[in-house]
């Protein structure tokens, strides 16, 4: 994790497409932002902001989704995670 010049490390412990928890021993605080690599087979690197603090645990966090570039990736990372591409709706069938 990326929070300005600094480097955190942690373990992704539950990821959805609302978001993941982070393990780590010193949680950052409620509305911070950082960027997080997620290493996939192609390394996909995603904004976050904390949205929930476990003391002593780590945090949940939700995905910022981005602009640009990993916009496609992350939208196909949030689309599998939920069981639906996002670009189709629930109601639509085939």
């Amino acid at each position: 994790m990326e929070w300005g010049s600094e480097t955190l490390r942690g373990q992704v412990r539950d990821i959805s497409a609302g978001g993941l928890f982070v393990s780590v021993p010193d949680p950052l605080w409620i509305g911070a932002r950082f960027a997080a690599r997620l290493v996939l087979d192609e390394p996909l690197r995603v904004e976050c902001s904390v949205r929930r603090i476990e003391p002593g645990l780590g945090m949940g966090v939700t995905f910022v989704v981005p602009e640009g570039e990993n916009a496609s990736r992350v939208s196909s990372l949030l689309g599998a995670l939920s069981g639906n591409s996002l670009g189709n709706s629930p109601g639509n069938s085939r």
